[in-house]
């Protein structure tokens, strides 16, 4: 397969914080520097990005502040190439799309160069939109289809997305593919006893099993699923704690939650954006959760950290809606709960807490089924196989 010698990736996401998109998009670009393409990547700046990947932040909080974060960096993007104007040629261009992301798919047109939109989510989706003035909702309607309309193929991580895609907006079924989310095997592998940092060592009780959430600390992730769960969880039994590794504007709220409600004994909050520091602490968890439970978003959902709980040998207890439940379900790894059923929630983990030889054979196949078949390295595989029929189709 021919690597390329220039593909540009464009994220307006803040790279300084490593939540979904930003590890995305990180892991991807890194991944297809390994495949052997050479790839410069567009974001603005500070950044958590790898060195190996070539890279030109693009400063958004030094101009045009009074402007929305996106128009900002196109237009700093902008003034960046008409500089840089003798830049060499890109072979694709690959956008991580988000609200009024147009300037590299019209530079592609310009330019006669194939690009990819990378879908992880659709407007109509989010429930943020419907609080936004009827003028900005439009704006974003618009800017969406016009960059769908432009770009020369669409990859989404999800099967409910690319459907959307195909019946909403009436795109070319040819046009779009679904390409899901991965992980890192390397990074996210189950650490001996003897390498957790002393202070995790201190927290732990060996009398008790421990239920992992990572991920930012959001209302749309369920914690009002999750706070429900514990709750009937220990009126059957006490020997668990719920770990929450991450952060996030809603972290308050729980905190509130719990301690009104008087199970705030039931959890244990670690603030860490470490990657090394997250994987110590996974590598203590018996199980993993994700109480995520939107009905409207059957299949648009494909959460980083189904993969992540995967790699770090955790059986995943996860509801029906989510790209991926199909995997827990062939190869035994885990178990799928009807979308916000807390009784089931609740009688999938009493089981698991219940076998510990089932536990460790989940741990088992879910780590198999991490390296064999999410590893962002089958990602960047499946996404250069796209590069090169584009590239060999190209205008």
């Amino acid at each position: 397969m021919k690597k390329l010698k220039n593909v540009w990736m464009f994220s307006a996401s803040d790279m300084s914080i490593a939540h979904g998109p930003v590890v995305h998009f990180i892991e991807l670009a890194e991944a297809l520097h390994d495949f052997g393409h050479t790839v410069m990547a567009f974001t603005p700046g500070p950044n958590r990005y790898p060195e190996v990947v070539e890279h030109e932040q693009i400063y958004t909080k030094r101009l045009f502040s009074f402007l929305p974060r996106n128009f900002s960096f196109q237009i700093e993007l902008l003034l960046y190439f008409m500089k840089k104007i003798k830049l060499s040629r890109p072979d694709i261009l690959y956008v991580r799309h988000s609200s009024y992301m147009l300037l590299p798919q019209i530079l592609g047109k310009i330019l006669g160069v194939q690009t990819i939109v990378e879908v992880n989510g659709l407007s109509h989706t989010h429930g943020l939109i419907l609080k936004m003035s009827w003028i900005k909702r439009k704006i974003i309607f618009l800017t969406e289809r016009i960059s769908f309309k432009l770009c020369t193929h669409i990859i989404t991580v999800t099967t409910g997305l690319c459907e959307d895609l195909i019946e909403k907006y009436k795109i070319n079924k040819n046009k779009v593919s679904v390409v899901c989310n991965g992980v890192n095997t390397k990074r996210y592998c189950k650490k001996k006893v003897s390498e957790i940092d002393y202070s995790i060592k201190m927290a732990l009780d060996p009398e008790k099993n421990i239920i992992a959430y990572v991920g930012s600390i959001e209302k749309w992730q369920g914690f009002d699923l999750l706070i429900s769960l514990v709750e009937q969880l220990k009126n059957i039994r006490t020997d668990f704690v719920v770990w929450i590794i991450g952060d996030g504007s809603f972290k308050r709220n729980v905190i509130e939650k719990i301690t009104n409600k008087k199970i705030n004994s039931f959890f244990c909050f670690w603030n860490e954006q470490d990657e090394k520091k997250a994987v110590e602490l996974l590598s203590c968890c018996t199980i993993g959760i994700l109480p995520v439970h939107d009905k409207r978003k059957i299949f648009h959902i494909s959460p980083m950290k189904l993969y992540t709980y995967l790699s770090m040998s955790l059986p995943v207890v996860a509801p029906d809606i989510i790209q991926g439940a199909q995997i827990l379900e062939k190869h035994k790894c885990g178990i799928v709960v009807p979308s916000g059923n807390i009784n089931e929630y609740v009688k999938a983990i009493d089981n698991i807490f219940n076998n510990k030889t089932t536990c460790e054979v989940m741990g088992q196949k879910a780590r198999s089924v991490a390296v064999e078949k999410c590893d962002w390295k089958i990602v960047a595989d499946k996404t250069s196989l796209i590069f090169q029929k584009l590239f060999n189709n190209k205008v």
